[in-house]
């Protein structure tokens, strides 16, 4: 049995951001060596970047990382507004985490994502809703040969995204087992 009590699924998916940050650390130092030393998650882990890096090159080449972070930064904040910031999850933070991320905050406003930063957001693995939603200013911005690589590619990362949480969430539930 672990010495340290589980964090709490509100912690992990509903606390404020600050909270999921925290827990996200938390989980990481006291359990990162461990997942690191999973193979499949090892395995996962590769899958995902590979997959991310192929989605931020597909974005980067759509013009996305300028188009959202200036569309963030005004009033209403865009899809990378404040509240955004709050439907990252505490298991999210923690994959960033183990993939080199420092998930610190770039700024507290009442605006933008604090994961925003002046090139783009720095979470390496995004949250599924930005991930999933593509606004009028891309979807009617860009072909739709585009449109739908995007698609494809952020597919493909979210269903890994959900394995590698699945395997995390397995791994960590066996730490705390009596």
């Amino acid at each position: 049995m672990y010495p340290d009590p589980m964090p709490s699924f509100t912690d992990l998916y509903f606390g404020s951001v600050s909270v999921k940050r925290q827990t996200a650390y938390t989980l990481f130092k006291q359990h990162g060596n461990i997942l690191f030393a999973h193979s499949a998650i090892q395995q996962q882990l590769h899958d995902l970047v590979d997959r991310s890096s192929l989605l931020s090159i597909q974005m980067a080449s759509m013009g996305m990382n300028e188009v959202c972070r200036n569309c963030g930064s005004k009033p209403g904040g865009g899809c990378c507004s404040n509240f955004m910031a709050g439907e990252t999850d505490g298991i999210l933070l923690l994959i960033n985490l183990m993939l080199g991320v420092d998930v610190k905050v770039q700024h507290n406003d009442t605006i933008e994502c604090c994961y925003l930063g002046k090139k783009g957001c720095v979470l390496k693995v995004k949250p599924i809703f930005c991930l999933n939603y593509n606004c009028r200013k891309i979807s009617q911005g860009n072909p739709e040969e585009s449109l739908t690589i995007l698609n494809k590619v952020a597919g493909r990362v979210l269903c890994k995204l959900v394995e590698i949480e699945e395997a995390i969430n397995k791994e960590l539930l066996s730490f705390y087992k009596a």
